[in-house]
This record gives structure tokens, C-alpha cells and sequence, in this order.
């Protein structure tokens, strides 16, 4: 029976049968080691800052949340944002073309801009952009220490956007002697990447400065079927990347930071799913944030006030040429995001942390496009601002040293929309005798619609021949109530870590493209509800393997499965350490069949199971030497109804420290 056959399972079937064959496997295996020779889970130990604001011991958190380390992403050879989170449980990331090409992120069903991505505590949406998302294909990877992805509406600490998940990347920061650091690393499809930089600290200063550069031919993605006759073309990618970040202790009770990153790239596009020799589009992203933390009235109040700026420029060319004669597309568009915000965690009363905070962010856009297509020629040129206030209030509790949690409000001021409050009570158990979680949580969400929703105005060809989109002025919010409920084991001292939670969103108004796709309408609602699971073994000291399920049913108000969103999905990951110094690293990763959309209509792109491998051996503590194969059994398969996935491919490189 294959993989893919073997999926067809009904959900529960498919938990409980995993669930068994892990016990089946780990049972006889882990008594091979001895149990002072395996490592216990740190998870009681690991600090997590995002979900409540306030730094918090993982076990204490009650939303389901996914930490992935530096120490992760360099085993698994992780190059880019989008790698990092394909594995993440309850995430679903379609890349629609090669590397570079737009990403969308769908958390739990959700749609791609109900999810918020934060970079060093900054908000890094593309305000100009149609949906208002963050172009995460042009985040490389080299620089990051940790991304957490929370899953769930987190609207009440973060705001709009928050609906379905946040995703907040912390970047590098200097320690100790400088240090110098390089890699570079080569493949398939004329591919090159390498990261140079130097971080350090030097008595209250730290510093850390980077260069990311990242290139490739690529390989054309385009189905046969939509390349109107034209032969392949490959669609390459380059980016470049400058990140820093610094630090001084003004004095002991003062701290004072900052943080940015610039991004240049290009990338090769074939629009309208034809293959385009020479269609390409432009962009640079830059995002900055200074910081103020203090520390006062004997550690009872810590203040941090901060202040954040994110640009976003694109420029788009689609020349006249033998895909498209007498046709051209030269549009340029820039976002600004300038955000101020302030936080206050006050330590009054034992078991409780009272935490009170407040922002003022505004934002705005600016489009213009010159086409010509058909004979129907257009000229666009489109601004608009909006701007929101906010304010929220939250209680970290904890009673009798095993019932911890958070209960919050929010309530937002938005200049085109008016006054929201939301709010998210979020409990926790831990029974810590028995390795023990139970966790649970209600909350409400808010989503103000674009401001290209709102004001956008864009020619294309469109599937039905020259068209005009426009903007819908009388668009409402969406708005979101979600609860889930859940449980976590540990057993064996640690070495095995197993869990499930059930979630349930429903969203009203979401906001959906009318039939012809010249505007957007909100439609009646969504509901959308699942289970996440997984099972993490460490079976010997140098063998552990986790797996991720999900499950997910999401659904428009007329019973219609949302597109692109798979009913199943499943993640294997193996590490292995033969030798001090080596690593062998394997993983599968099965996506059910799901649904897409092109011209009038709608058909099923089939499941795929793809494995990738690693390798790496640490020479010394200088140089490591990296190997992996994405797509081992180079398997042919689609990610949306026009484009293919990356075929096999084989990198190797080398990192070196002093």
C-alpha cells in the first residue's frame, strides 16, 4: 500500500493507528538505551516570549505553538522562510512558481493575510500589496535564531491580520569576542547561496552585521497545458540581503536596541501561467525598529517603547513579445507602514503579571500601471492612507503552581471602520507529577480589509480577456470567533512527547473575489475546524524522529471546500548522528488532494509525497561541510492547477566560524 493510498484514511483512524505503531516502535527500541543516557525534554526550560507577550516558560502557554530553533534550521538545511514553515503542523505554504515566486501561508485553514509576520518585533506586511501579506519567498534564512509560530487568533495581543496565526522571526544578535562566520553553498539549476557577516560584543555593546546572497537559474514550474505553444523557460531568482542589529546597556535598568533589513531581488515570472521570456518583476524591502526597554520601581515595572518603519517597492515589466504581441504591462506600487507602540508589564500582585499596552500605526499605498493588451489599453493611478489606534489589557495568571493562562481585551480605533473589541481567555493545567497538559482556549479576531481592497485598481488580462479590477469602498471587516482544546503527554522521562488539539474557527464576512474578478464582495461566512497531532520520539541519544497530522475542514457558507487547502497533511522528521560531529537528516512530507481555481473552474490537484535528505559533518569547530537532495525520488506534482513543484536536486556546501 503507498503513502498516498494509505492517507485515505478517515482522520481519527489515522491518529489512533499512528499513535500505535510509534508505541509499537519506540517501546522495544528505547529499551536498547539506557535512561540516563538520553537527554529529557527541555520543554519546562524553554523560554517563549510571543503568545503572551511576556516571557513565559513553553509549558505555561496554552496556544499551540511551533519553536524552531537556529540549531533546526541548520540541521535541516533550511534556506528560506517558506522552507522552514512547509513542515510547521496546521500550516499549508503554497509557492506558486520556483524560488521567489509568491507565496501564499494558510494557517488552519485560514486565509494567507489572516496570518501576521512579525521580524524583530516588526510588522512586515506588504501594505501595497492586494492582500496585504508579507512576501515571506524573499526571506532568507541564514540570519534567523528562532521563528514561533502561533497558531490560533491572537488578535487581542497582536491586532488586525492575527486571525489564524503569527509568525514572529528573531534575528541574530552578537555575544562575546567578535566573530567572523561565512558559508556558500551550490547545486541544481545554477543555484548559489552564501551568507558573510560578523557579530560580537564588546562590554555594554553587541552587534551584528550580515550580507545574505542568493541565485538561480531555476526550472520552469509552468504546466505544459498553459504555455500557449511557447517552449520551457526556466525562471530564475537572485537576492540580496543586508541585516543588522545592535544593542547598548544605557545602565542597568536601561537598554536601548535596534534592528533592520534591506532586500533587493528579482525574480522571473510568467504571468497569466504562460511561459514569458522576459516578464519579471523588481522589489526592495526595507524594515527597521528602535527599541526602549526599562526596567523601574525595583523590577515591579518594565516598560518598552518602540518605534517601526516598513517599506515595500515593487516594479513589475511584461514587455511586448511573441507570448503576448502588441501587448506591454509596466506597473509600479509602494507600501509604507509607520508604527509606534508602547508596553507596560506590571509585577504588583503574586501569580499575577498585569500587562497594558497601546499603538498608533499608519499606513498607505501608492499603484500606478500602464497596459495594453487586446486592443484595451489602461492607466491606473491609485493612493490611499488609513490609520488605527489601539489598546489592550491582559492578566498572566497562575494558581496553586499548575493552573497558569492569560485573559485579554483589545479594543481597536480604525479610521475607515470604526471601534473593535476583541478579546481571548487562554487556560493551561499542567500536572507536572504526570508529564501532563491540558490547554484550551476562546478568542475573537478582527481583520480591516486592505487598502488596495478597498481603493485598488488594476488592468489585466484576466481569464475572460482584458479586464479592470476594482477596489469595493463598501467592504465590512471580517471578523473571527475560535476555541480550541487540547492535550500533551510526556513520557519515558522525556524521550517520548505526543498531543492533540481540536480547533474550531468560524469567520463572518470573509472577504472573496466576485465571480468575474473585477472587485471583491464579503461572502456570507467560513467554517473551518480540524485536529493537529504529533509524536515526538527520541529514541536513542543520537536518534529521534517527530511526526506531525493534520486534519483540517474548511468550508465557504454554501458547503464549498476552500481552495488550496488540504484536508490532510503529514511531516516525518528523522535525525541521526552515526559519529560525533555527523548528521543524517530525512523527511517526508505528504500533502492531501486540494482543490484551485482557474478561469470558471474548479478541479482537484492530486496528493504528493515528497523526501528530502540531508547530511553534515562538522570537521571541527570551524568548518562543517553540508550536503541534501530536495525531492529525492524526484516526484511529479502540482501545487496549484498551473504550476508544477520543484523537481530533484542536489546542493552541497561548506560553513566556516573564527
Amino acid at each position: 500500500m503507498t503513502l498516498d493510498k494509505y492517507l485515505n484514511l478517515d482522520p481519527l483512524s489515522f491518529l489512533l493507528t499512528g499513535l500505535i505503531l510509534s508505541s509499537v516502535i519506540v517501546i522495544p527500541m528505547s529499551a536498547l538505551a539506557e535512561p540516563e543516557s538520553v537527554e529529557k525534554s527541555s520543554i519546562k526550560e524553554e523560554i517563549f516570549v510571543t503568545a503572551t507577550r511576556v516571557a513565559t516558560p513553553l509549558s505555561r502557554v496554552s496556544s499551540s505553538v511551533t519553536v524552531i530553533t537556529a540549531e533546526e534550521i541548520a540541521r535541516r538545511q533550511l534556506r528560506t522562510l517558506p522552507d522552514i514553515l512547509k513542515a510547521v503542523p496546521g500550516l499549508q505554504v503554497v509557492e506558486a512558481g520556483g524560488a521567489g515566486h509568491q507565496t501564499s501561508i494558510f494557517a488552519r485553514g485560514t486565509n494567507s493575510n489572516h496570518t501576521l509576520v512579525l521580524v524583530d518585533g516588526i510588522e512586515v506586511a506588504d501594505v501595497s500589496n492586494p492582500s496585504r501579506t508579507f512576501e515571506s519567498a524573499n526571506f532568507l534564512a541564514g540570519e534567523i535564531e528562532r521563528v514561533e509560530i502561533i497558531r490560533g487568533s491572537q488578535s487581542t495581543l497582536f491586532g488586525s491580520e492575527a486571525i489564524g496565526s503569527v509568525i514572529n522571526i528573531i534575528t541574530k544578535r552578537g555575544d562575546g569576542k567578535p566573530r567572523f562566520f561565512g558559508s556558500v553553498e551550490g547545486g541544481a539549476f545554477e543555484t548559489l547561496n552564501s551568507v558573510a557577516g560578523v557579530r560580537g560584543s564588546l562590554d555594554r555593546f553587541n552587534y551584528n552585521l550580515a550580507v545574505e546572497h542568493f541565485q538561480t537559474h531555476g526550472e520552469t514550474v509552468t504546466q505544459p497545458a498553459f504555455r500557449r505553444g511557447m517552449p520551457s523557460d526556466d525562471d530564475g531568482y537572485q537576492n540580496l540581503t543586508v541585516s543588522g542589529r545592535a544593542g547598548v546597556q544605557i545602565t542597568d535598568q536601561v537598554r536601548a536596541s535596534v534592528a533592520g533589513r534591506y532586500i533587493d531581488s528579482e525574480v522571473e515570472l510568467d504571468e497569466f501561467q504562460a511561459e514569458d521570456p522576459d516578464s519579471r518583476s523588481e522589489s526592495e524591502q526595507f524594515f527597521v525598529r528602535t527599541e526602549l526597554e526599562a526596567t523601574t520601581f525595583e523590577g515591579k515595572l518594565e516598560s518598552t517603547f518602540g518605534v517601526a518603519y516598513t517599506q515595500n517597492d515593487r516594479h513589475i515589466v511584461n514587455p511586448d513579445d511573441v507570448v503576448n504581441p502588441g501587448s506591454f504591462r509596466i506597473g509600479e506600487s509602494a507600501g509604507e507602514l509607520l508604527k509606534f507602540d508602547v508596553q507596560n508589564d506590571l509585577h504588583l500582585i503574586d501569580g499575577h503579571v498585569f500587562t497594558v499596552g497601546a499603538g498608533h500605526k499608519s499606513e498607505r499605498f501608492d499603484r500606478n500601471e500602464r497596459s495594453l493588451s487586446g486592443g484595451f489599453s489602461s492607466l491606473t493611478d491609485t493612493s490611499a492612507r488609513a490609520d488605527s489606534q489601539s489598546f489592550f489589557f491582559q492578566d498572566g495568571f497562575e494558581y496553586f503552581g499548575r493552573l497558569f493562562g492569560t485573559g485579554g481585551v483589545r479594543v481597536t480605533d480604525h479610521s475607515k471602520f470604526g471601534t473593535h473589541v476583541t478579546y481571548q481567555i487562554a487556560p493551561v493545567y499542567l500536572h507536572s507529577e504526570t508529564g501532563t497538559r491540558l490547554k484550551g482556549s476562546v478568542s475573537t479576531g478582527f481583520r480591516a480589509p486592505s487598502l488596495a481592497e478597498l481603493f485598488g485598481r488594476d488592468g489585466f488580462d484576466g481569464p475572460f480577456g482584458p479586464s479592470t479590477f476594482v477596489g469595493n469602498s463598501n467592504l465590512k471587516p471580517e471578523e473571527s470567533f475560535s476555541w480550541e482544546i487540547g492535550i500533551e503527554q510526556e513520557l519515558w522521562d522525556g524521550r517520548v512527547n505526543l498531543g492533540a488539539t481540536y480547533f474550531d474557527i468560524s469567520i463572518d464576512d470573509l472577504i472573496a473575489s466576485n465571480a468575474f474578478f473585477t472587485s471583491l464582495i464579503n461572502v456570507n461566512k467560513a467554517e473551518i475546524h480540524g485536529v493537529e497531532s504529533f509524536v515526538h520520539l527520541q529514541v536513542l541519544e543520537n536518534l529521534s524522529m517527530r511526526t506531525d497530522f493534520t486534519f483540517t475542514r474548511s468550508e465557504d457558507g454554501d458547503g464549498l471546500d476552500l481552495l488550496r487547502r488540504p484536508k490532510k497533511k503529514l511531516d516525518i522528521d528523522v535525525s541521526y548522528q552515526p559519529l560525533p560531529g555527523a548528521n543524517l537528516g530525512y523527511s517526508v512530507h505528504y500533502i492531501d488532494p486540494t482543490k484551485d481555481f482557474v478561469g470558471f473552474s474548479v478541479g482537484e490537484i492530486g496528493g504528493h509525497t515528497v523526501v528530502d535528505m540531508t547530511g553534515s559533518y562538522e570537521l571541527n569547530q570551524n568548518i562543517t561541510f553540508t550536503g541534501r537532495i530536495n525531492n529525492l525520488f524526484n516526484r511529479q506534482y502540482l501545487v496549484t492547477k498551473a504550476f508544477r513543484g520543484q523537481s530533484l536536486g542536489a546542493y552541497f556546501g561548506i560553513t566556516a566560524r573564527m
